[in-house]
């Protein structure tokens, strides 16, 4: 009877186990959201497809961009912050505008470092100050020159009041010494209309924006704002390079979970996502957006957020910007 009543419990126990492990689903098991908090076609939201087309593949669900375009990029990052932390949404990040945020907008439902992940880097993007091609100065130092010789005369244009151009051309009039006005666009590309069309003197935009019209020899790049110089701009010198030694901007983009979000989920994502960064043929399409992939520990990732954070903090009060 004995041997009969373990032989039963054992068949029982399987059957449980079996039972169970059916039971508990495997991750993921349906589609996830990634929140694009910009609008369709810039850098943001082409990072965001090309990396959700191929983790679409790798983990066999729909990975559906959802652009969330509004109050700079508050709305889309505050849907973010507000969903259920269960892995099943993500976030597009620019370290910048995600940094910023808290200093442009006052009683936003978010913190950039205590509510979210980091779930895995996905490349640094690089800016380029740029004239049009009649512009009087050829080179970066002529254009300071210029620019202290009738401070105010001359505006500059950007994507909009608060944005990263509006930022990054901030903390270059502070480190160079310069003035100069403001004009807002609403987006990149109207602001770069704006320039063609003789409405500001200059801008500073991404490269991904900017290189169809320095190709066809209508803009002309006098400097990046990366640490070293660009491939596709070789003997355009950094900012560094000029005389403002230790200038250095980029926006590192990554994807970033709510506060909460499982570990294992957290992990299995970040895995796809370096795996993905780390191909040649997405680095090739990286490199079509001014974007080169880099793959960082979500510690340095959320690091970097921490600091940038306090950087633009200054900057948003020194230069008194008040967003929209």
């Amino acid at each position: 009877m004995l041997q009969k009543f373990m032989a039963s419990m054992v068949v029982l126990s399987a059957a449980v186990f079996a039972t169970s492990a059916v039971a508990e689903p495997t991750y993921p098991d349906k589609p996830i959201r990634l929140i694009v908090p910009q609008p369709p076609g810039g850098a943001n939201d082409n990072l965001a497809r090309i990396v959700g087309d191929k983790l679409s593949l790798t983990i066999r669900q729909p990975v559906v961009v959802d652009n969330r375009p509004g109050a700079g990029i508050t709305v889309g990052t505050s849907i973010a912050a507000k969903s259920p932390a269960d892995g099943y949404t993500m976030l597009m990040v620019n370290s910048i505008m995600f940094s910023a945020s808290p200093s442009l907008y006052k009683g936003i439902p978010y913190d950039p470092v205590s509510d979210f992940m980091p779930v895995a880097s996905l490349g640094v993007g690089s800016y380029a100050l740029v004239v049009a091609d009649k512009f009087p100065a050829q080179n970066f130092a002529e254009f300071i020159k210029l620019m202290k010789a009738d401070p105010g005369k001359y505006n500059y244009s950007s994507s909009g009041i608060g944005s990263t151009p509006h930022l990054i051309t901030e903390m270059l009039k502070r480190a160079a010494g310069f003035e100069a006005t403001h004009v807002p666009y609403k987006g990149g590309g109207p602001s770069v209309v704006g320039l063609l069309g003789g409405e500001v003197a200059f801008t500073v935009e991404s490269t991904s924006t900017i290189e169809p019209h320095v190709r066809a020899g209508k803009l002309r790049v006098l400097a990046v704002t990366s640490g070293q110089r660009l491939a596709q701009y070789p003997n355009v010198p950094t900012v560094a390079e000029t005389g403002i030694p230790g200038f250095e901007v980029t926006a590192l983009y990554s994807l970033a979970v709510p506060k909460g979000t499982p570990r294992a989920a957290v992990d299995k994502l970040g895995t796809e996502v370096a795996r993905i960064v780390a191909s040649p043929e997405v680095g090739r399409a990286f490199d079509k957006q001014g974007v080169q992939a880099v793959n960082l520990p979500a510690e340095q990732v959320q690091a970097r957020i921490r600091s940038e954070v306090d950087n633009w903090s200054r900057i948003v009060k020194e230069a008194k910007i008040k967003a929209e």
